[in-house]
């Protein structure tokens, strides 16, 4: 379970310091301003990462699904996916909440890895005694589409746990 918590923790970190560095580097020859602004939050996600690993060594560290939705948003957008996300049901339990939150981080990681999308629809629904998350986006199905990323990772046996 530590494994896999790592793994979500540091996947949705990694590809946001990934996906803004890529950006800054595209930007440094003709607008440097904005490339020193990526770079900027590229600092800022690697020491939020870090702090989350040592929450993580040091015990269990619950996400909050509100927190989580607007990072997964930032996420996506600055990878150019517009997000669009409904706000969650209020009444759900913490710990639904909190497995929400996980895998909310794990498909944005997804979209990022695996689709060329350039639309994410993220919607929690309650019906009955059930809650329905369903994460919809517009890039090809199917294997990975971005060269390095469908390297051998675990997000998907996570989602099973």
């Amino acid at each position: 379970r530590f494994s896999r918590d790592l793994h979500d923790l540091l996947g949705h970190s990694l590809s946001l310091i990934a996906v803004k560095s890529e950006l800054a580097i595209r930007m440094s020859g003709t607008d440097p301003e904005r490339a020193g602004a990526e770079m900027a939050d590229v600092q800022r996600a690697a020491r939020e990462a870090l702090r989350e690993v040592r929450a993580a060594v040091s015990g269990y560290r619950a996400v909050e699904l509100d927190t989580e939705l607007a990072g997964v948003r930032a996420v996506l957008e600055a990878a150019g996916v517009r997000c669009e996300t409904g706000d969650p049901p209020g009444a759900l339990p913490p710990e639904v909440r909190s497995v929400l939150a996980w895998v909310i981080r794990e498909g944005a990681t997804n979209v990022i890895k695996h689709s060329e999308a350039r639309h994410c629809a993220i919607a929690i629904a309650v019906y009955g005694g059930s809650v329905v998350l369903e994460m919809r986006n517009d890039g090809v199905r199917g294997e990975g589409v971005r060269g390095d990323a469908g390297s051998g990772g675990s997000g998907l046996t996570g989602l099973a746990e």
